[in-house]
């Protein structure tokens, strides 16, 4: 069976008001635009791929304010208002191969329960833009756009298989996958072994990639170089949970 994966970038708590979160999600979509054709457009999510395929959204600023608008109830006179719970957006996007992807956020976060704002990406495990997508060059680049939108504290490119097997589902601590992003506020990287990636993101935090080839669950060399650098950054202090 074919691995699955997901990009995931997170941060604890936030107070952003309506608007704000607003901006974030056009400047995401603006770069994620960039990064490559499948993200040029989205579409609402239907009781079937044909109805949500009918409700397409233009990533325009307009479009991203009425459909938040719609999702999370904001009257007119709340658009400069903040949540405790944050305003939530649920996407699907397909391309011409039949490739497509599924994204889920919430932003502006301030209740301590759950105390936690993410976005998240299904990535495609079918489609004829798999391979172009499932790439550590790719990905690289749409986790930067992610980082730059979003500015999380921490974010991770995995495989769900590796993260059933290897950590807990409700934690909110990094955990070392295909491409791990560390916020620079969490400290200094420590040595890490010669086969793993390391690069700055626009002064703001560390990527670590694992191997510049597809991260499986199955192959034991990747699986045990992801689990001694999990170790490493754990005992450097790196992956606290999120506060």
């Amino acid at each position: 069976m074919r691995d699955t994966y997901y990009i995931g970038v997170y941060w604890g708590t936030r107070k952003e008001t309506f608007l704000e979160c607003v901006e974030r999600v056009e400047k995401c979509f603006r770069l994620l635009k960039d990064c490559d054709p499948l993200f040029q457009k989205w579409y609402r999510r239907g009781s079937s791929r044909n109805m949500a395929l009918q409700n397409s959204l233009v990533s325009e600023k307009a479009d991203v304010a009425r459909l938040m608008r719609e999702m999370n109830k904001v009257s007119d006179l709340e658009v400069s208002q903040t949540s405790s719970l944050g305003f939530r957006l649920g996407l699907w996007t397909q391309d011409q191969y039949g490739t497509s992807i599924g994204l889920n956020l919430r932003c502006g976060c301030y209740d301590p329960i759950p105390g936690v704002n993410s976005v998240t990406i299904d990535l495609p495990d079918s489609g004829g833009s798999v391979n172009r997508i499932l790439n550590t060059s790719k990905l690289t680049e749409i986790i930067k756009a992610l980082v730059i939108a979003w500015e999380p504290d921490w974010g991770v490119v995995n495989s769900n298989a590796y993260q059933a097997n290897r950590f807990e589902s409700k934690s909110n601590a990094p955990r070392v996958g295909w491409i791990l992003y560390l916020g620079k506020h969490r400290g200094d990287l420590p040595s890490l072994p010669q086969a793993v990636t390391t690069a700055m993101i626009s002064n703001s935090g560390w990527l670590i990639a694992i191997t510049e080839d597809v991260f499986t669950a199955s192959n034991t060399n990747l699986i045990n170089l992801a689990d001694e650098v999990q170790q490493l950054l754990s005992k450097h202090g790196l992956l606290g949970p999120l506060t």
